[in-house]
């Protein structure tokens, strides 16, 4: 349920920037398709949002909300674009929302209350690494579900785009598996918020491009 695209935290109106990079032209291929979402994961989603997540995991191990706080800042601080930076935090704080009334934690609850007060965003890989510690889910399943979701809400848009079929897109993420649990590992190696990371000019552009695009079918 928790991986689920119904899960109702608002992922399918969003393409994480491939509208965008379509619209640029970066995208014109499957090929082009395969190598846009094997360097998201590895250059920009791997050492930006998976690291952060961890570092949450493990904060609220240690019941460290300000630590959890300062690593949601961080994670912020790497979204260059607008549009980028309000997409994760609306999809985080709608999950946060969802998941501080079925589990009824009171760290959920606080954390709600924090977010909805202005005291930290609550982005959604900050709020996975959260609700993943209180579910007591293990850093790297937390890391699977949360790489899962994203990647399958790319391929998702991407075949409403009409870029590729659903046999295609179940190629694209079975063939990155080896990629993700890399990904994976180097996030666990993390303990730091210095080491955070992202390295996307194209994606940042492809982003840009899309918020001030006239038409369009996704928020971002």
């Amino acid at each position: 349920m928790w991986s689920d695209s119904a899960f109702p935290a608002g992922g399918a109106a969003h393409s994480c920037g491939l509208e965008g990079a379509l619209q640029n032209g970066y995208i014109r291929s499957m090929p082009d398709l395969h190598e846009w979402i094997s360097d998201f994961v590895e250059q920009v989603f791997g050492p930006s949002d998976l690291s952060a997540l961890i570092l949450a995991y493990r904060a609220t191990q240690r019941g460290d909300g300000s630590a959890l706080f300062r690593v949601d800042e961080r994670l912020g601080a790497l979204k260059i674009t607008r549009e980028e930076r309000e997409a994760s935090v609306a999809q985080g704080q709608s999950r946060l929302q969802v998941s501080a009334k079925t589990l009824d934690d009171p760290r959920l609850a606080q954390a709600l209350d924090d977010a909805l007060e202005g005291r930290w965003d609550g982005h959604a890989a900050s709020v996975w690494g959260l609700v993943g510690a209180v579910g007591e889910l293990g850093e790297a399943e937390t890391a699977r579900s949360f790489t899962y979701t994203v990647i399958a809400g790319m391929t998702s848009a991407a075949i409403r785009m009409r870029l590729t079929g659903q046999q295609g897109a179940q190629n694209i993420m079975i063939s990155l598996a080896d990629k993700v649990e890399a990904a994976i590992k180097n996030a666990e190696s993390i303990d730091c918020l210095d080491s955070l990371a992202s390295l996307g000019p194209r994606l940042e552009l492809a982003q840009m491009h899309h918020e001030s695009a006239r038409v369009r079918l996704f928020m971002s």
